[in-house]
């Protein structure tokens, strides 16, 4: 999110974004634990063979989302701390 512009933004909006986004890190990581557990439980007995692919790609690709996310706690706390 280098090319996106914090500044026009007042404070409380990058405060905002901030929650919202350590909102959204902790629902992600939620979902992950309660999907590893949905597929490690009885081998995924119950589960479509899509549902399995579709769990283990939201596994799979939630550290990049994650990260994605902090990135964005980084660059608006940076802008804060810059007022």
């Amino acid at each position: 999110m280098t090319d996106f512009n914090y500044n026009e933004y007042p404070i409380e909006v990058l405060n905002n974004a901030i929650s919202k986004a350590e909102q959204a890190i902790k629902d992600r990581k939620n979902k992950v634990r309660r999907y590893d557990k949905m597929l490690t439980l009885h081998n995924g007995r119950g589960l479509s063979n899509q549902k399995k692919h579709m769990l283990e790609s939201f596994i799979k690709y939630a550290p990049a989302l994650i990260a994605y996310r902090e990135e964005e706690i980084k660059e608006c706390q940076a802008e804060i701390a810059n007022r």
